[in-house]
């Protein structure tokens, strides 16, 4: 009896959903075509929340490797790179702290496979730099090296030019 409760009010609440969206015109955060992905964020915050423990984690076990940047500035950097590639709604995502002092992601969206590292600089008045190589099936389809802010906007673009989805806030 509560299973059939769940199924038929989640199944009310997506079609009346759906019915908003087609007779309205609005999308509100629309973030693909599925309905159930589309307006649940649940999934990008369970992935960010693995990635954190994950991160915090390494940090923990490898203490001299960063040891010039406080664990908060560290975390914070982290969110930065992180939600670059959660905004893309990844299907799989990993984390790796390196011994150079950077953070490796490997994503899966579809066909492409992300590879983005940041380097984490640790002198104040530097910024951190980063570099993306992205594959679609077995094939280079961009490359971008530079400061993370320049990266994470170059890749937003690639990602827009290729019309692939991301995650935009109203």
């Amino acid at each position: 009896m509560p299973i059939e409760l769940i199924h038929s009010v989640t199944s009310s609440y997506l079609n009346s959903l759906i019915d908003w969206s087609t007779n309205s015109g609005e999308t509100s955060n629309r973030i693909t075509d599925d309905p159930l992905m589309s307006h649940n964020p649940f999934k990008s915050t369970r992935q960010y929340i693995k990635l954190e423990q994950s991160f915090l984690k390494q940090l923990d076990e490898n203490p001299g490797v960063l040891k010039n940047q406080s664990r908060y500035s560290l975390k914070e950097k982290m969110k930065l790179s992180a939600e670059a590639i959660l905004d893309t709604i990844p299907d799989k995502i990993s984390l790796q702290l390196t011994d150079v002092g950077s953070i490796f992601y490997i994503g899966i969206k579809d066909n492409l496979k992300i590879y983005f590292e940041h380097f984490l600089i640790d002198d104040f008045n530097d910024n951190d730099e980063a570099i993306i190589t992205i594959f679609m099936d077995d094939e280079k389809v961009f490359n971008h090296p530079g400061e993370l802010a320049e990266v994470i906007d170059a890749f937003s673009k690639f990602m827009a030019s290729k019309n692939i989805k991301i995650r935009q806030l109203a």
